[in-house]
This record gives structure tokens, sequence and C-alpha cells, in this order.
């Protein structure tokens, strides 16, 4: 049987990921070229549909860039994997959950895969979306919130990881009301930006999405802050 062509090849690879409802590839250096380095990508060996409610895996069959033939699986979810800062006067809200991976309960900024459906239903899209699962629609909706700002999309991962993290963040005026205690299975909590400092130096906040998440927003409000100043 004869080797695929490139533009074989990338046809290949966009059916499986239009079946699987992802994103299309739309140019040829998404397969990359051995010869420069790269893995390069030769077809699809097979997908892992078991763990679909997640996300799925694909194994791609591939050319290590030392010529060598091998496989290379990525996840990819459907989903809108998402990360709100959200600051209520002068605090920041954060998730205590149990996380079975860890086997701990962690501190993280409220975040999840949010399903495209949901997020177009929300005014605020993912952001507003998201939140309202993680605290609750009442209190989200109680709060004089701005409208959410799209800080970037981060890869959460780039060894196995296809998709990436949309950061928002979303300002209130204080808040009308604390937070409810227990949201189901998550504990809602607010800390002012020292205790977020510490609790990082505690290695209590300890996971990537968080900490990255937390950079954007300083360096965002540090910029904002300097135009500001210039303005001023």
């Amino acid at each position: 049987m004869s080797e695929k062509t490139r533009p074989e090849v990338l046809d290949e690879v966009n059916a499986i990921l239009e079946s699987e409802g992802l994103p299309k590839w739309d140019s040829l250096k998404r397969i990359g070229r051995y010869r420069d380095g790269e893995f390069e990508i030769t077809g699809v060996s097979h997908v892992v549909r078991d763990l679909k409610q997640y996300y799925v895996i694909i194994i791609f069959n591939v050319l290590r860039p030392d010529g060598s033939v091998g496989q290379y699986g990525v996840r990819a979810t459907r989903r809108l994997p998402t990360c709100v800062v959200m600051i209520a006067g002068e605090e920041i809200l954060f998730i205590q959950q149990h996380r079975p991976a860890c086997g701990r309960w962690m501190n993280e900024l409220p975040r999840g895969w949010i399903e495209p459906a949901n997020a177009a239903a929300h005014a605020g899209g993912a952001s507003h979306a998201l939140l309202e699962r993680e605290v609750g629609t009442q209190w989200v909706q109680s709060l004089d919130k701005t409208d959410p700002i799209l800080l970037g999309s981060v890869w959460e991962d780039t060894g196995t990881r296809m998709d990436q993290v949309q950061i928002y963040l979303v300002e209130t005026s204080r808040t009308p009301s604390d937070p409810p205690k227990h949201k189901g299975h998550v504990r809602p909590r607010l800390y002012s930006w020292q205790r977020v400092h510490e609790l990082v130096d505690e290695g209590v906040i300890n996971d990537q999405t968080t900490i990255t998440a937390l950079y954007k927003v300083e360096r965002f409000l540090a910029n904002r802050s300097a135009v500001g100043r210039d303005q001023g």
C-alpha cells in the first residue's frame, strides 16, 4: 500500500476531528515535518472513546524527528476549558473541592469544561456559565458585575492536550452577601490578594491553571494601572 500524501493525512485527521466535534486543522504545517526536527503525523491509528464523558484520546501514527516510526497520543474535548478570576471588591473567589486524582482538598480558581450550548445561552458566555455552576445562579446573578474580559487562552499541557484553557476576568463591586458555604461538593471561598499570595507560597494553592491565571490577571491589572497613570 502506498504512503499517504500530506494532504491526504490532513484530510484523514480532519475527518476524525469533525466526527468528534473538534475544530478542524486548516494548515499542513499542523501535520509537522520530521526532516525539520518535528513529529510528523502520518495518519490516525485509533481513537479511545470510552472516556468521552470527559475527553477522547487520539492516537496518531508518527515519524519521530530521528525518522523512526512510532505513535503519539493526545487528549481533546469538544467542551470549552474555562477558568475565571472573579475579583469581588478586594477579594478573589476560590473554590475548595476534593480532587480524587491527588487525594486532597484543593483551593482553585473556578474552572471546568463548559458545553458550547450552555455558554451560548448565557449573556456572559462560558465565564458566567461556569460561575453559576460552581457557586449558584442566585448568588452570581445578584452581583453588580462587569462584562467578562478574556485574558487569553493558554496551553494546560503541551505534551498531551490539544485544547487550551480560556482565562476570564470578571470584576464586581463588594458582594452583597458572601457566597454559599457549600454548593454541592464544592466550597466557595473569598481570599484577599495577600492571603492568596500566602497560600501560593505555602503550596496550598498549587495547580498550574490557577497559578497561570493569577499571573495573567496580575499582569493585566498592572498594565491597566500603568495606562491609567499615563493618561492621568
